[in-house]
């Protein structure tokens, strides 16, 4: 199913993003004053996911800028991007319109939840997603994976509990967690692929310096 198939499934959910816009920009201090948050590199996990599934429908909760959401249009993918930030829907918007195959993208700027009664993906990312979620909306997007047909990957990222966020860091309503409970929480309805947890060093001038988060990265497969 090419994108315009994949846009007339959309009419009715674009109908529900008004209401599901979020009310806060867990990034949007880093999105208003650096130009390019994440550059163009994907994740770490990409080519595993990549690696697991065919072609098809993937969805990208929490796209960002859209790095991993062109690693998989570049792959045959059609992807639906999704991110509360409207600024960060902007800008992978304008990255868009240098593909080769800018009609497999479609983007929304609402929260995660307007795709849940969607049933049709072969990859759910939620790449840097699951630490901007709270225990009820986390528990809402692990039932929207578990519908997804059996095999279809589900892999993404989390900052974790073992470092707190630094100070002045530019985030808002993040919610870390052990990284031993999201492995817990996975466990119970998918197989878990692949399992890491570690720290990444960044650094978001002028917002914040150089820093250290812990965090967790999984790819797991619906049973």
């Amino acid at each position: 199913m090419r994108a315009s198939c994949l846009q007339a499934r959309l009419t009715r959910w674009r109908a529900l993003a008004d209401w599901q816009i979020a009310t806060s920009r867990p990034y949007g201090e880093l999105y208003d004053r650096i130009d390019d948050v994440w550059g163009s590199t994907p994740g770490r996990l990409m080519s595993g996911v990549l690696g697991l599934s065919m072609k098809g429908h993937a969805v990208d909760l929490g796209c960002g800028e859209g790095r991993n959401t062109f690693a998989m249009v570049a792959q045959g993918f059609t992807v639906l991007a999704v991110d509360c930030d409207p600024v960060a829907i902007q800008r992978l918007d304008q990255r868009r319109t240098d593909l080769v195959r800018s009609d497999s993208v479609v983007s929304m700027c609402s929260k995660s939840s307007v795709v849940y009664g969607m049933t049709h993906f072969q990859i759910v990312l939620a790449y840097g997603l699951l630490h901007c979620l709270d225990d009820a909306e986390l528990d809402d997007l692990l039932v929207f994976c578990g519908k997804q047909a059996p095999g279809t990957v589900f892999a993404g990222s989390a900052l974790t509990s073992e470092l707190p966020i630094p100070n002045g860091h530019g985030t808002v309503d993040l919610y870390l967690r052990s990284a031993n409970s999201y492995r817990q929480a996975l466990t119970r309805n998918f197989d878990v692929a692949y399992w890491e947890t570690g720290t990444i060093t960044e650094s978001h001038e002028p917002v914040v310096g150089r820093h250290t988060h812990s965090s967790a990265w999984f790819i797991a497969r619906v049973r």
